[in-house]
């Protein structure tokens, strides 16, 4: 779901600052390749353990990078108007995703199909609908009889999604995979890390994470998760060590209103009733074993709310969760899976 809103931070700790297209750094016996570039209207950035004996084939790491970058950028990326969903969401009536082998597109339809029901029908890729009606309004003022009745007959048309697709006819409905691109995009690179026979790696694509084997001091990744405020400095809120998983982490705690009492509410878009919400969830953050699903259920979360949320992880194996509640006082309360802490860096 596309929530303009939402971000995903997460950032790196004691990883070497990524400043220039690629660095090479030297760490005891082992070294750190490093790549950055933008995409999807955000960065990248991938730090791989080589050995510092052996000379590195760059180039073909960087060209099978740039080759799944390409493939995912031509087919989901909003943020280039010549990208095939970008021409399907104008309504182009030749496109039809499923005719035209657009794998991955139908990839995104489906996976997010699974979402939907995983997450009890938070997730919906359909829901810019919504989001562009409350855009241009005071989220503060209730709904007039006319407004509502936009908002209903969006909602019905949207409830649609994991059926409109099932016959692969020719049907239209605009989507916004952003909210599992990034995660696509990432789990995508670390498939062709791992066909060049890389094992030890770390890849973000704006705060979607995966993590494979372990960083060049032969110990696990550390990832850290910001503490929702609105400082630019970087707050880490908690330590995440990390293996062979994956990480994202959704928020919207940039953007928020205070109560009397310090406790902050951010407003959220219920794709399920059509609804602009106040929660006290200021971020998610899902581990996974892949980044796709990481990103989808974090962005889920923030719709679902804690109980629904804890149920919801519980489903889906090897998946864990870390809550961020606002609470009195400008203070925060912690709730986590029970297999959360597992992960945890202290």
């Amino acid at each position: 779901m596309n929530l303009s809103r939402l971000a995903k931070i997460i950032c790196f700790l004691g990883a070497t600052l990524l400043t220039q297209c690629t660095t090479h750094v030297e760490e005891n016996t082992s070294a750190i390749w490093t790549y950055t570039f933008p995409t999807m209207g955000t960065m990248g950035h991938i730090s791989i353990v080589v050995d510092s004996n052996i000379d590195v084939d760059t180039v073909a790491i960087i060209d099978a990078i740039q080759a799944e970058l390409q493939a995912v950028n031509q087919s989901v990326n909003t943020w280039d108007p010549n990208s095939y969903l970008s021409r399907y969401n104008t309504g182009d009536t030749s496109l039809n995703p499923f005719k035209d082998k657009e794998y991955v597109l139908i990839d995104n339809i489906l996976a997010s199909k699974r979402f939907h029901k995983l997450s009890f029908g938070a997730f919906n890729p359909a829901v810019m609908a919504l989001v562009s009606f409350y855009e241009e309004r005071d989220v503060h003022k209730l709904l007039s009889k006319e407004e509502q009745f936009i908002v209903d007959s969006i909602v019905q048309v949207i409830a649609n999604f994991p059926s409109i697709f099932e016959n692969q006819g020719d049907v239209f409905l605009p989507l916004d995979f952003s909210a599992i691109a990034k995660g696509y995009g990432v789990d995508a690179i670390a498939k062709a890390l791992n066909n060049l026979g890389i094992e030890n790696y770390l890849i973000e694509i704006g705060g979607e994470v995966v993590a494979k084997g372990y960083n060049a001091r032969n110990t696990q990744w550390v990832l850290g998760v910001e503490t929702p405020n609105t400082s630019l400095a970087t707050d880490i809120y908690a330590k995440v060590s990390l293996s062979n998983f994956a990480m994202a982490t959704s928020g919207n705690y940039h953007n928020y209103r205070e109560g009397d009492d310090g406790s902050k509410w951010v407003h959220i878009i219920d794709p399920r009733d059509g609804k602009n919400k106040q929660t006290d969830i200021l971020s998610a953050t899902i581990v996974a074993k892949d980044c796709m699903s990481a990103d989808a259920m974090a962005t889920a979360s923030m719709v679902l709310g804690k109980q629904q949320s804890l149920e919801m992880v519980e489903q889906i194996p090897n998946t864990e969760i870390l809550l961020i509640l606002s609470a009195p006082n400008g203070q925060y309360q912690t709730v986590m899976s029970s297999g959360f802490n597992a992960f945890l860096a202290y």
